[in-house]
């Protein structure tokens, strides 16, 4: 490899020597990941896309976010929610020697947290949607407050699918 770039450095033909291989890598690295696989118009999609537009707050899983965003309504996991605390704290002491923690951004994940459990006791969501067996910003007591309806094979391009539930409140109107 050192010959091959010392040879590649005294003359102008190295991109003549690395596109190939670059080339190469990637067809290695997308074997497999076409877009074509992906398609919304399956039955369970179309059931979720049914729900989404049909309901107003909805406690959503990262998996549906862009339709939330279509249709402008609330976003409470993004995907990186979880670990917006993280950036607050230095628990390493050698990065904590660098940098600041910020108390008041714990501070605010904790009262967006109560917010989210409020409003599951009170069953203000009119919709809960999350990945089964992953829902890190949801208190352990949604049961109590909602009933699970069922659960949608959602598979995506963008984050490789999800298994989501559905929940709806257990409150009668």
């Amino acid at each position: 490899m050192i010959g091959i770039a010392w040879v590649t450095t005294q003359y102008n033909f190295w991109p003549f020597v690395f596109t190939p291989l670059l080339i190469l890598n990637l067809f290695t690295l997308t074997q497999g990941h076409t877009i074509e696989k992906f398609s919304k118009d399956t039955a369970d999609w179309k059931v979720a896309l049914e729900l989404i537009a049909s309901h107003k707050d909805i406690l959503n899983s990262p998996l549906i976010v862009p339709y939330l965003v279509e249709q402008k309504k609330p976003i409470y996991d993004n995907g990186i929610s979880e670990y917006f605390k993280t950036g607050a704290f230095r628990y390493n002491k050698l990065t904590r020697m660098f940098f600041k923690s910020s108390p008041e951004v714990l501070v605010r994940h904790m009262a967006f947290i109560k917010e989210i459990g409020t409003k599951i006791e009170k069953q203000e969501f009119d919709l809960v949607m999350l990945r089964l067996g992953d829902a890190p910003l949801t208190p352990g007591n949604l049961q109590d407050f909602y009933k699970m309806v069922g659960v949608l094979n959602l598979p995506a391009q963008h984050a490789g699918g999800a298994q989501i539930t559905v929940w709806l409140p257990k409150k009668t109107n």
